[in-house]
């Protein structure tokens, strides 16, 4: 469909730095090594500082071997609202399985799985009546699909641009961003998006295509688009536009859901939802379970009886779930109440923070225990190392390195934003601990507020770089995967140049700061830098020729030394460079121009050509500004002659050139 309105006219902007899903499988593979457990995973970790080795839990700490000792503000991504082990519910856990109480019982049906559906049909907003439960949150979102196919006998279902949603089939196609759904063949048919916080493009929407939609998913807030908080009106119209036309209402509360937003759900009876989705918290951080619950009206016997789950209606976990929910709700919903309180002075603490930097943060945003920090553009030109992680979206792993190891604050990035670190403490922090948490974040804007960048990287440069990889990956052979006669920047005629350094100087040169490294931390900065892949260094504004012909460019740095060129060999080199070219043709660049030793792997780019791109070795560009220079320096005096001009090294190619087109200018 066509007329889905665009996300630029959202009300609410979340840009992003989206990339292709091509881009992302250069940049991955320099993050991979032989180990058995997602090593592509495990290498990207390890180059951040992020791989901790924890021997125990407790509350909001973890703790490594030696005894260090870490304040948790990610919760696994919301899963522990009371932190890790708490006592209540691993005594829950001993109970039941002391009593030999059932665990998988299918197709019988343990005791405490219908408790826990009658507690949830007691507490949850609106009229929400049946309960299917599952292992996961993903898999709550394809119970939904169904359900909403089954009972309204429509295929559509229509989602947010900017939500997330999970990584299985269905629920990748509901998330609105093409990184998650190309490597799979995503998105599924029968999915379409929409600008997110906006009730009356919805209601345009639905008016035109109710025949056709089964239903509209979407969250109470988008954590992993950002932490986008709609307005407060913003579900009930929701619910009011779905229900006008014949189109049923998803609410996904899987991660805002049980307390987080400071609120048992946050969604209000009055949006009346048909479908509500739960899971991450309702585990307590020890089982995993999720469910989605039903209103009678969009109940079908096909979703009673054609769907099943191996998994799903666990004892064990259903009574985890249930001591969470007792915990929640009891002596008037304290803990709840105390996640408001909370919430309210970590935002006020935050937006401290934008006032003091306001040239690094750009919004502080959230509700309850689900923050996040916004910060503006890192590449601002003064740092070429901070520009190479933003460029390749790495900055947020990086400053989320620099927490954990230089303060000891465990946070993460938002998955589907390249600038926005999310805080999402268990709903039991402490004053005192969110006061740490401020501080630290404190140091680290006050670091970039002062361009301090060698302490940002100094956690990584202390000691011999453990990446596993310190050099760029072998070629996957030549002319392979990205000719297209359109890059996907969507910009025609835009060029670049690739650049690298040529000594250890230019590192000092790029990035003033590193002065303070010590020869030692120069090297391992070396050593960490060359296993990153080709980014861009510095974007080029727009120029314009005589003839009013307009383009921009992009420098695309490649973070070799000449002696790295021949240390790699020649096939890896040139795979670089392909790779560069890559990034460069992703951009919407057409002309790519070759720079130092990147044109001597390649043979003057012979070895790089045939990707849709044209190469050229840069003699030319070199040349014919040379040539320009001596005619600006030389206008209004009098005419060029053999005996006032030479040309050095002119033997050479550029020299050659510079020569061959100067001659007609002189007499």
């Amino acid at each position: 469909m066509n007329d889905a309105p665009d996300a630029s006219q959202s009300r609410i902007s979340c840009p992003g730095l989206e990339q292709s899903s091509d881009f992302y499988q250069v940049f991955l593979k320099y993050f991979s090594d032989a180990e058995s457990f997602n090593p592509t995973r495990s290498a990207l970790l390890r180059k951040f500082g992020l791989a901790l080795q924890i021997e125990r839990c407790q509350g909001l700490y973890l703790y490594s071997p030696s005894g260090l000792r870490y304040l948790d503000f990610l919760s696994q991504y919301g899963v522990l609202p009371f932190g890790h082990n708490h006592p209540e519910i691993v005594d829950a856990v001993k109970d039941y399985l002391n009593r030999s109480r059932p665990i998988m019982l299918q197709p019988s049906t343990p005791p405490s799985v219908e408790r826990l559906a009658d507690t949830l049909q007691r507490l949850a907003p609106g009229k929400l009546r049946f309960c299917v439960f599952g292992s996961s949150g993903a898999e709550a979102v394809e119970i939904a699909v169904k359900a909403a196919r089954a009972a309204t006998g429509k295929q559509t279902i229509l989602s947010t641009r900017t939500g997330f949603h999970g990584k299985t089939l269905a629920a990748l196609s509901a998330t609105g961003r093409s990184l998650y759904q190309r490597p799979f063949g995503g998105p599924a048919p029968g999915f379409e998006h929409i600008a997110f916080a906006d009730p009356d493009r919805l209601e345009h929407y639905l008016r035109r295509h109710a025949r056709e939609t089964a239903a509209f998913i979407v969250e109470p807030i988008q954590a992993e688009g950002g932490m986008i908080v709609p307005g407060s009106d913003y579900l009930e119209r929701v619910g009011g536009a779905c229900r006008r036309n014949g189109v049923l209402f998803i609410a996904d509360e899987i991660q805002t859901g049980l307390g987080r937003t400071g609120s048992l759900f946050a969604t209000l009876p009055s949006a009346s939802p048909d479908i509500l989705l739960l899971s991450k918290a309702l585990g307590g951080g020890i089982m995993p379970i999720s469910v989605c619950m039903i209103s009678e009206a969009a109940w079908t016997p096909q979703i009673g009886y054609l769907h099943s789950s191996t998994f799903a209606n666990n004892g064990l976990a259903c009574c985890v779930a249930s001591k969470v929910i007792d915990m929640l709700v009891r002596k008037g919903e304290k803990t709840i109440n105390q996640v408001r309180s909370s919430g309210a002075r970590l935002l006020a603490e935050l937006q401290g923070i934008q006032r003091k930097y306001p040239d690094v943060v750009k919004d502080v945003r959230g509700q309850g225990l689900l923050t996040g920090i916004e910060f503006r553009p890192f590449d601002r030109g003064d740092s070429a190392a901070v520009a190479m992680c933003a460029h390749s979206e790495c900055m947020m792993g990086l400053l989320s390195g620099y927490l954990l190891n230089e303060h000891r604050l465990v946070t993460a990035p938002v998955f589907s934003h390249s600038r926005v670190l999310r805080l999402q403490p268990p709903l039991t922090v402490s004053e005192q601990q969110i006061g740490k948490a401020v501080d630290a974040l404190d140091s680290l804007c006050e670091n970039l507020h002062k361009g301090r960048y060698s302490r940002l990287f100094s956690y990584l440069v202390r000691k011999p770089s453990d990446s596993p990889t310190t050099s760029p990956p072998r070629s996957t052979g030549p002319k392979a995967g990205f000719r297209s006669a359109t890059a996907p920047g969507g910009q025609k005629g835009g060029f670049a140049f690739l650049i690298h350094p040529s000594s250890t100087e230019d590192f000092l040169r790029g990035d003033p700061s590193f002065r303070e490294f010590s020869a030692e931390e120069l090297a391992n900065w070396h050593k960490w830098a060359v296993g990153m892949p080709p980014s861009i260094a510095h974007r080029i504004p727009k120029v314009e020729s005589p003839m009013g012909v307009q383009t921009s460019g992009w420098f695309i740095g490649i973070p070799l030394l000449p002696k790295d060129f021949y240390r790699i060999g020649r096939v890896a080199a040139i795979g670089l460079v392909e790779d560069a070219i890559r990034v460069a043709w992703h951009l919407g660049a057409s002309v790519v121009g070759l720079g130092g030793y990147s044109s001597i792997v390649t043979r003057a780019g012979l070895e790089v050509t045939g990707h849709g791109v044209a190469v050229t070795s840069g003699n030319s560009l070199t040349a014919v500004a040379a040539l320009r220079a001596l005619q600006r320096r030389c206008r209004g005096k009098r005419p060029l002659s053999s005996r006032s001009v030479a040309v050095l090294g002119a033997a050479g190619s550029v020299g050659r050139l510079t020569a061959t087109l100067l001659a007609p200018h002189v007499r």
